[in-house]
């Protein structure tokens, strides 16, 4: 299971880090299991409601399934919690840019 293991051990030792859970959700998504990431995402967001980083995981999801209204809103949400991100700047404007 490689890194989302390593994740998942360590979420038994602290069920609330939500830094584990959010590299949990990074190490499904480069592993291809999209769903799980994208639920790991979520779980982030349930606890921590401020977390930049998951809002941007569920961007970059969203843009790989092609779903750029969705990248678009939570891109939104990064740019309210960071405004002077500059990855998320970057892919906001490929969302908007490759929007029908």
């Amino acid at each position: 299971m490689g890194a989302a293991g390593e994740w998942l051990r360590a979420l038994q030792l602290r069920p609330g880090d939500v830094n584990a859970r959010n590299n949990l959700a990074i190490a499904y998504s480069h592993a291809g299991q999209d769903e799980k990431a994208e639920l790991e995402f979520r779980k982030v967001l349930q606890v921590s409601p401020e977390a930049a980083d998951a809002y941007f995981g569920l961007a970059v999801l969203a843009l790989e399934q092609k779903k750029n209204a969705e990248a678009v809103e939570e891109l939104k949400q990064v740019m309210r919690l960071r405004p002077n991100d500059a990855k998320a700047q970057k892919l906001l404007a490929v969302a908007l840019g490759q929007k029908n």
